[in-house]
């Protein structure tokens, strides 16, 4: 863990930034984006943060992007990571895919060993959870 010159750590202190902006702005556009009850399918879409960090480690929102573009060599974390968050919680994958994804680990694991963590994906909100999420005041 890298930390920060006053012993703080990206864990500790800029990732819950983060959530909270991630959540706070995907639950203010969420009519916007859901996929209504009444709909015979269900799908899902990848954002773009831009963010900055400010010398005091506040976070700022720069923009959302709705197609973000990204380095090719990144593109295989992306979609490996999104596909495991997003489509194996549902369709477990068979023994074949297995194989495959475990190939694909290998490449991004060399690839985070080279360019720092990449294709690092955790679930912020889930729009399905039992309790509303609310937003909170800062």
């Amino acid at each position: 863990r890298r930390r920060f010159g006053d012993g703080t750590t990206f864990v500790s202190h800029v990732r819950p930034q983060i959530d909270r902006v991630v959540r706070d702005t995907l639950y203010a556009a969420k009519e916007g984006i859901e996929v209504g009850e009444h709909e015979s399918f269900e799908c899902f879409q990848l954002f773009g943060f831009d963010l900055m960090l400010d010398d005091a480690l506040k976070l700022h929102l720069i923009e959302i992007n709705g197609s973000p573009g990204s380095a090719d060599r990144w593109l295989e974390p992306i979609v490996a990571g999104m596909l495991k968050l997003v489509v194996d919680s549902r369709f477990p994958p068979t023994d074949t895919a297995k194989a495959a994804i475990a190939a694909s680990d290998a490449r991004i694991a060399a690839l985070s060993a080279k360019d720092g963590e990449v294709g690092s994906w955790y679930r912020v909100w889930d729009a399905t959870a039992a309790a509303p999420y609310q937003l909170k005041p800062k």
